[in-house]
């Protein structure tokens, strides 16, 4: 059965692979690295509901933290440009060649600034994915 720690994983996968970025962590924010770009995947917000028989969805909201430790802040706003594209359509590419399985995906939201991530500032890219749905049969005894 899929679950939303799958598919989070299966996030984390794709943009991790991209290049340039530095940090794999499996959890924000302990895990960031204060030197090269670093990236993960949570998720944030979402709801469950219940239909016929044992039929479940799930609809979520994955975000995806592409962050870098503020050194130089014009530099580092710079290095992180790219990664708005980079990291776009490596999610587009996963979903239209079927690396994302068992579930569907709506529109991605982003914001570009400053973060705080435990105790460092740090600059990037918070990507929100929409509407990823997860459609399940629960067992019931």
């Amino acid at each position: 059965m899929t679950t939303i720690a799958n598919v989070v994983t299966q996030f984390r996968d794709v943009v991790q692979a991209v290049d340039g970025i530095a940090g794999k962590p499996k959890q924000p924010p302990a895990q960031m690295l204060t030197t090269g770009v670093t990236a993960t995947a949570y998720t944030t917000e979402g709801e469950i509901g219940f239909g016929a028989g044992n039929a479940k969805t799930a609809r979520n909201v994955v975000r995806i933290a592409v962050l870098k430790a503020i050194q130089d802040h014009a530099r580092d706003a710079e290095t992180m440009q790219p990664f708005l594209d980079s990291i776009s359509n490596a999610i587009g590419c996963a979903k239209c060649n079927g690396t994302f399985t068992d579930f569907t995906m709506g529109k991605i939201n982003y914001a570009f600034g400053e973060v705080a991530w435990g105790g460092v500032t740090m600059i990037g890219y918070l990507f929100d994915v929409q509407d990823v749905v997860i459609k399940t049969t629960i067992s019931c005894p």
